[in-house]
């Protein structure tokens, strides 16, 4: 089954967004308070302001082992019920030359309404792994 054009759309925004740094944007994309769950079950409720601030963050790690770009592949889509879908996505890194740099899945808690999607909370596979890895490998 064809994943809906409108999740495309919406993924394709969001890792523009990414590959700018623009955490207005990329926060314009969730309803907060949002929730992330870890790899190692942790999870945290996060509101906008501490949102943003962790974005930040996140963005300058991703300048300390020299992404430039992200792109993505959608992995999966599945309802829940009829407004809340379950989205996994394949996150590429790449350098300057566009080689790849790491990889790493994620997944969405998103709803639906209407065809407007917002992202409710985050799971997350194996993220801070793969960001790890390479952070020991540029040091």
């Amino acid at each position: 089954m064809p994943l809906p054009p409108a999740t495309v759309r919406f993924f394709d925004r969001y890792a523009a967004y990414f590959t700018a740094s623009d955490s207005l944007q990329v926060a314009a994309m969730y309803a907060f308070p949002a929730s992330i769950f870890s790899a190692t079950g942790q999870s945290v409720i996060m509101d906008r302001p501490a949102f943003l601030r962790d974005c930040e963050l996140t963005f300058r790690k991703y300048d300390a082992v020299g992404v430039k770009r992200i792109t993505h592949r959608l992995v999966g889509d599945s309802p829940i019920n009829g407004v809340i879908r379950l989205v996994e996505m394949e996150w590429i890194f790449l350098d300057q030359a566009g080689e790849r740099l790491t990889d790493f899945r994620t997944r969405y808690i998103v709803r639906d309404f209407n065809g407007h999607l917002i992202i409710l909370g985050v799971v997350e596979v194996d993220e801070t792994e793969r960001l790890e890895q390479l952070l020991d490998t540029e040091a």
